[in-house]
């Protein structure tokens, strides 16, 4: 019996609390994606993961296509469809995934984007994703940072003075990610004056 693709439907995710990141960013880790589009057919095509903490690539990898690449996501991540054709596929990673993912919150820029990609494409290798605690950064960094409209990773960056080239690269994003929520922890709880 042939397996069906199934969209997994988006989750709304909550406003984190100050807290919530705070205890995230000691213990978690911290994910980004690369994918072959937007949509309910598209799929993971590269995934970086950093300790929140120490700021340490725990994992990264580039995946094979499990379908066309739409060529405004081609646009925006770069990553060249004759060279991820030699890539692994995604399944050999999701070992990996699993592990990391079994006793940390995962914190993404966008996590209900992310999750649901990543949702999909182990539902489309066949594999039940696994049960994971998300945390939304930009929802918590909406809250904190004003902001007329869609608060873009990029324009996170330039609030605080980070630099960004603005290349999508999962592991570039999880770190400037990592540096927009160190930012507003540190801006929300000044460290006491001394003198």
């Amino acid at each position: 019996m042939a397996f069906k693709k199934r969209f997994v439907e988006p989750v709304k995710m909550p406003v984190p609390s100050e807290g919530d990141v705070a205890s995230a960013m000691l213990s978690g880790v911290i994910l980004d994606t690369e994918t072959t589009g937007l949509s309910r057919d598209d799929s993971v095509l590269s995934v970086a993961i950093l300790d929140a903490l120490t700021g340490a690539t725990l994992f990264y990898s580039a995946c094979q296509p499990l379908g066309d690449i739409h060529p405004a996501a081609q646009e925006v991540h770069k990553l060249p469809a004759h060279l991820l054709a030699f890539a692994v596929p995604f399944e050999s990673i999701t070992p990996a995934l699993m592990y990391l993912f079994a006793t940390r919150t995962v914190i993404a820029y966008n996590a209900a984007f992310d999750r649901r990609l990543m949702e999909q494409t182990f539902t489309q290798v066949g594999l039940l994703p696994p049960k994971v605690k998300w945390l939304c950064a930009m929802k918590f960094l909406e809250k904190v940072i004003p902001c007329d409209g869609h608060l873009s990773l990029e324009r996170c960056a330039a609030h605080y003075g980070i630099s960004y080239s603005g290349a999508h690269h999962a592991v570039q994003d999880c770190r400037i990610t990592a540096a927009c929520l160190r930012r507003a922890l540190i801006n929300l709880n000044p460290p006491p004056s001394v003198g």
